[in-house]
Formats: C-alpha cells, sequence, structure tokens
C-alpha cells in the first residue's frame, strides 16, 4: 500500500563479490533484505528483477546468487561484501557495504588480524560476552567494507576511534574522505562505508513484539497513522519506524539524545518491495527499507541518490 512518494532505487549490472565464508541463516535474511526480491518503479522492472528473471537459466552467473541462498549452502559463519554506486547527477560516488555474522569465538581468534593495538586494549576491558561481540564484530565489518575501497590497507593498520557522542570515526589519514556507519543485532553486524562528501546511515534491528510499546512511545501522531496504513505486523512496523529514525540520527550524528519528533517520518511508500521513506523536517534524505523474517534493514541517504549494487561471482 503506497503512503507516499518513493524515490528511485536503480540496481544496475551485478559487477562484483567477496565472501570468504560460507553463508549462515542469521545473515541470509540480511542478504535477502537487499536483494532477493525485486522492486519496481512504476512500470519499470528494476534490474534487480531482470537478475533474478535471467537466473533461471543454466548458464546464468546469478544462479551463484541463488546457490548462496539456498539451504543446502547454509553454513554457521558469514560474511558478504557488496560495491555500492551512488549515482548523482553530477558524479558517481563509490561506497560499500558488508554483513557479518561470525560466532564470538571465531571474531576472538581473529582479532589480532583486524584490530589495532588501542582497539585491543579496549577490547580486553569489555566484560560481558554479548559487548565483546558486537564490538569486534562491528568492526570486522567495518574494516572489511573500508579496505573495500582501500584495497591496500591492512585491517590492522587503522583504527576506528569513537566520537563524544559514540559514533565511529576515522582518524587515518590513509582513510581521509571516509566514513563508516555500522549497526548489530545480537547475531549479525552490518557496516557501510562511504565518502564523507556523501552523508549515509544504516541500522539493522530484529524484530521483537516486546519493543512495541516503547517504540509506540516515540512515535508522533503522524507516525501512528502511517504505521496503522503499513501492510505488515504490528511489531515488524514499529520495528521499521524506529531503524528509518535510528539511521537518520546517524546520518545527523545526534544518535538517540535528540527528541525523536525532530526525526519525525512524514511519509512512507510501502507499494514495492523495497519501502521509501521521507521525513517532515529533513526532506533531503530518504530512508531504503526492507522487512525479511525477522529483522529489517534501513538505510538513510541523500534523496535524488539512485542506489546500485553490484554483485557477481
Amino acid at each position: 500500500m503506497p503512503i507516499g512518494n518513493s524515490g528511485a532505487i536503480v540496481e544496475r549490472e551485478l559487477d562484483k563479490i567477496d565472501s570468504e565464508l560460507p553463508y549462515s541463516p542469521s545473515l541470509r535474511a540480511a542478504v535477502k533484505l537487499i536483494l532477493r526480491d525485486p522492486a519496481f518503479m512504476g512500470e519499470q522492472e528494476t534490474f534487480s528483477f531482470k537478475f533474478i528473471r535471467v537466473s533461471k537459466c543454466p548458464n546464468s552467473r546469478m544462479r551463484i546468487y541463488e546457490s548462496l541462498l539456498s539451504d543446502s549452502n547454509i553454513a554457521t559463519d558469514s560474511m558478504l561484501i557488496y560495491d555500492l554506486n551512488l549515482i548523482r547527477e553530477e558524479k558517481v560516488f563509490r561506497g560499500a557495504i558488508c554483513f557479518v555474522s561470525l560466532a564470538l569465538p571465531e571474531l576472538i581468534s581473529r582479532r589480532h588480524g583486524y584490530l589495532g593495538k588501542s582497539e585491543l586494549a579496549r577490547y580486553d576491558a569489555i566484560p560481558v560476552d554479548r559487548r565483546r561481540f558486537t564490538f569486534l564484530c562491528g568492526r570486522f565489518a567495518a574494516k572489511k567494507a573500508l579496505c573495500r575501497l582501500r584495497p591496500s590497507l591492512d585491517p590492522a593498520s587503522f583504527e576506528i576511534a569513537e566520537g563524544i557522542f559514540g559514533q565511529p570515526i576515522l582518524p587515518s589519514a590513509e582513510l581521509h574522505g571516509l566514513q563508516v556507519g555500522i549497526c548489530h543485532t545480537d547475531r549479525t553486524a552490518g557496516a557501510l562505508a562511504f565518502p564523507e562528501a556523501h552523508p549515509m546511515g544504516i541500522d539493522l534491528e530484529c524484530i521483537r513484539e516486546d519493543r512495541g510499546r516503547a517504540i509506540q512511545s516515540q512515535m508522533t501522531e503522524r507516525e501512528m497513522i502511517l504505521h496503522r496504513l503499513l501492510p505488515c505486523s504490528e511489531s515488524a512496523g514499529y520495528t521499521l519506524l524506529w531503524t528509518v529514525k535510528e539511521s537518520l540520527s546517524k546520518v545527523l550524528k545526534c544518535g538517540l539524545m535528540t527528541p525523536f519528533t525532530v526525526l519525525e517520518i512524514d511519509q512512507i511508500d510501502a507499494s514495492q518491495k523495497i519501502w521509501v521513506s521521507t521525513f517532515r523536517n529533513f526532506s533531503q534524505y530518504k530512508a531504503l527499507s526492507q522487512i525479511r523474517q525477522d529483522e529489517v534493514l534501513s538505510i538513510t541517504l541523500p534523496k535524488r541518490t539512485e542506489l546500485n549494487l553490484e554483485i557477481s561471482s
């Protein structure tokens, strides 16, 4: 059901994929959030739809993608990295997105290969396994995404620090001009690397019924109306609204300390497979969201940017 106007999402040629590890059920949903279902823009088929349709052909490169999502190829530990083209009228920017779902023991055993000295010290000071997981998995995903844009760098040669509001910052001169966003659930971490000139934000959340009341308390009257019109479960709708606003807060670098009314969602177009939200006070941005199984992924980016995911063998 359309609830507003959508921005354009263009998925063009599938070009690159980097997969070092097998695929797990926890990451399977995250991959499908972005790519599995065809999306439409009015009467025009997107490239995503065309490639999925072509994947039925025996010799199609897209069959590789289909096989990655099949149950017979699902394993315990997983990572996926995708290149992004951020298409503007005047320029095309490059970005990268990474999803990681590794067990804590695997992350611990690998930590010296991707953490710097200060990061190792921070890790050693974390007493709780859940926080250890989010720290390690988030850093792993972020450094993989950043190295996609700076392939000559060793992940352990640079560090991701924290700003005064907890936002990730990149003090290394080798990463000048880049930024990174990190999100995570209790089993998957996602990271988005992008040029500083093209602000973006990302959030990934599990759908949980017990969070509905807390999220509802932060919603405006307009958002309550939008929520009732969404073609999804009540808890999924609450989670979607939360991820959209949190991804915008990461763009603005205000975190959750700003009243959520400032981040009010104005419209949601839920007529396609990828839902598009716009904001009452920040009309220059849009959020792309997808609900799949028990997770919601939202990415906020400039409204006039077309997002091109490049994926292939």
